[in-house]
């Protein structure tokens, strides 16, 4: 075996596995004026996966992480308002543009999964920190595609 080979080994070694996600249902259904008031806040240039996603589903459960949810009030910190001030405040911080981002989700402060609008306009997904300018996973070229490596199917 090469040098290379056993490098490879080590990183696949080296990353840590993935508890199974789980998609949360809506229990009692939902309103539709709630979740328009609750999305406001989403760019034009996010896909349209994500606002598909609460067609059926209220949030996305993942290891260590928060989804931030539509249905909760917009002083919640797990509301999706306050995942788009939160990020934006860590955008900001560590300069970045806050305007070429959007959180679904978020393990810490400067933690967030999201989507990021590159400079040619392309989409990518994935958790980013912030402090490190860096993703911690990913990126993906869709949420989708990122709730596969937690075994969920969309």
């Amino acid at each position: 075996m090469t040098a290379s080979h056993y490098e490879g080994l080590i990183e696949m070694l080296d990353a840590p596995e993935k508890e199974p996600g789980r998609l949360i249902p809506w229990i009692r259904g939902f309103d539709p004026d709630v979740i328009e008031f609750s999305l406001a806040c989403v760019p034009d240039w996010v896909p349209s996966e994500y606002h598909e996603f609460f067609n059926s589903y209220v949030a996305f459960e993942f290891e260590y992480g928060e989804w931030f949810a539509p249905n909760r009030p917009p002083s919640d910190p797990s509301s999706v308002q306050s995942g788009c001030s939160s990020l934006r405040e860590a955008a900001e911080a560590f300069g970045a543009d806050p305007d070429a981002w959007f959180p679904v989700g978020m393990f810490d402060g400067d933690d967030y999964v999201a989507y990021h609008r590159k400079n040619d306009g392309a989409i990518e997904f994935g958790r980013y920190h912030f402090l490190d300018r860096e993703f911690l996973d990913g990126p993906y070229p869709s949420m989708a595609e990122w709730m596969q490596t937690y075994g969920v199917e969309l």
